[in-house]
């Protein structure tokens, strides 16, 4: 960028060095509850409903569009009950359903073309019984709206001009967004059953929980690792006797990053989109193997550290430069933290709840209750509700579910927290064990883990112009040819040469000083440069 400033006897020319780093800062966000509330009419093809054993939903978001100061929110709500039916053979059944929802959120600050993330918590999905044939479906659900600014801020480095002029500079090292987007991570895997189990007629009811997931950047892609348990409950061909199989399935998947490299700092968060799992027949055509296809919604930012020597002021020893500003923002990495949480608890069957047989299969969801800022780093309060299903001794009852809530706080560490920092948080879940301790006691073992990237924003007075005044001859004159000064406290050589009309470099020689930050109360002598 070149600046041209005209004066008597030529021209002024300077020219201001930049380099433009990307960046994305939060702009605005809101949270809204919203309860959905429908009737749902049992299929024809379904038998009549007795109990409600276990129930299961997702969501899934469009595209939200921005009006005003207003997101408009669109989606649906799929869900899944389990329940005992009314046939003597087939006494567990399972039927699926959606809640379609539109939702305008308030949102100060917001612009149409800014784009928006949205996220979700359930949470309560409770299905109540009003007669066999028709079921009320009720859900609580917790929506996020997060507004960015995409952008890019030029820099300010260096200055070189025709007029000799000193220039204070700065060294900072800050996150340069190179890669910023969204992608879709899917895993296909197949699982043969056991020759224990018999043959799967029709699946009632699949589960599967991601876990224990590990991401590293290398070789430009992040690669994802992590562990599935899978879990089904099926009907078999010869007698349908209801069945259960579960397992844990080691799985990994890759995300192109093309411009990255391993130092990069990155953040993947990891939402489900679809979890299906669907029998196959195996070489001899009968059904025995699981097709598990995983569908991951990713939204990847990759920042790379730079270290940029920034320009903070600029005078001419013999010209009156003033240099113009503007307030800027510059984004430093804190830390990037882990934390994780264990917690167990031994449980009792409350209530008229069949006897256990066996652990069919367990699954949790986390509920984050509060992601505050305190001076130690970012306190972290929510439960971890764990779904067991089992299978009872009584044929009448041959499935059943249990609902328990560990609950759990956790400080995640930020050295340094102040009020200019900004952090992304996500969760997962380590692992879920149950021990069957007798027919009705059991215990509950759980791994959670917290993930925290810590972003301060600088703010600081960018260079963007520079005006040009001629000396005041009087002025001048009144100030002597050489002075003895006494530093003031905070006072660099630099703040006395502008305002004395010297060098830094003059100052140093002349006091045979090593060091710009003189201390407070020294005494030194000025020699003006100019006349």
């Amino acid at each position: 960028m070149y600046l041209y400033k005209v004066r008597s006897g030529g021209i002024f020319l300077l020219e201001l060095k930049k380099h433009e780093i990307r960046q994305n800062r939060k702009k605005a966000g809101a949270f809204t509850q919203i309860t959905l509330d429908d009737d749902y009419i049992v299929p024809d093809s379904k038998a009549d409903v007795v109990k409600i054993i276990h129930t299961m939903g997702n969501v899934t978001f469009e595209e939200p569009k921005v009006t005003g100061q207003s997101v408009w929110v669109k989606g649906r709500m799929d869900f899944t009950v389990l329940y005992r039916s009314d046939q003597a053979e087939n006494k567990v059944e399972a039927l699926q359903g959606a809640i379609p929802f539109q939702e305008k959120i308030s949102m100060d600050g917001v612009d149409e073309e800014d784009p928006v993330n949205l996220s979700w918590d359930m949470e309560d999905l409770s299905v109540n019984f009003i007669n066999s044939r028709k079921l009320d479906v009720r859900a609580l659900l917790d929506i996020r709206a997060e507004a960015e600014e995409k952008g890019s801020e030029e820099i300010p480095e260096s200055a070189e001009c025709t007029v000799e002029y000193q220039q204070k500079n700065t060294e900072c090292t800050l996150m340069n967004l190179i890669i910023d987007k969204k992608d879709i991570l899917r895993v296909r895997n197949e699982i043969t059953l056991p020759n224990a189990k018999p043959n799967i007629y029709k699946i009632l009811w699949q589960s599967i929980q991601p876990q224990n997931i590990e991401k590293e950047l290398e070789n430009g892609e992040i690669r994802i690792r992590g562990e599935a348990q899978v879990g089904i409950l099926y009907r078999t061909e010869e007698d349908e006797q209801v069945q259960w199989f579960e397992t844990t399935m080691p799985f990994q998947g890759n995300i192109e990053c093309e411009d990255a490299a391993s130092g990069d700092i990155f953040w993947v968060q990891l939402e489900p989109a679809s979890m299906e799992i669907e029998s196959r027949g195996d070489y001899d055509g009968e059904e025995r193997l699981l097709g598990i296809e995983m569908v991951f919604g990713a939204n990847v930012r990759i920042w790379r550290e730079e270290t940029v020597r920034v320009l903070q002021d600029i005078f001419a020893v013999n010209k009156k430069v003033l240099p113009q500003t503007q307030d800027a923002i510059y984004q430093e990495l804190v830390v990037k933290n882990h934390a994780k949480i264990r917690m167990g608890d031994q449980m009792h069957l409350e209530g008229e709840k069949e006897k256990i047989l066996q652990i069919c299969s367990c699954r949790g969801d986390i509920h984050i209750d509060e992601a505050s800022q305190t001076p130690e780093g970012i306190f972290v309060s929510g439960v971890l509700t764990v779904h067991l299903l089992y299978v009872t001794a009584d044929d009448n009852y041959p499935v059943e579910h249990i609902r328990e809530i560990l609950p759990f706080e956790q400080l995640v560490e930020v050295p340094g927290m102040s009020k200019d920092v900004q952090f992304y948080m996500g969760h997962g879940i380590d692992q879920i064990n149950v021990n069957l301790l007798d027919n009705s006691t059991y215990e509950v073992k759980a791994a959670v883990s917290l993930e925290v990237l810590a972003i301060r924003e600088h703010h600081y007075n960018r260079i963007t112009d520079l005006q040009e005044e001629p000396f005041d001859p009087e002025e001048l004159k009144r100030q002597p040819g050489i002075m003895g000064y006494v530093v003031k406290e905070g006072e660099e050589l630099w703040d006395i040469a502008k305002q004395y009309h010297t060098t830094v470099g003059e100052l140093m020689q002349t006091n045979s000083l090593k060091a710009e930050k003189p201390e407070a109360g020294s005494r030194i002598l000025i020699v003006k440069k100019v006349g």
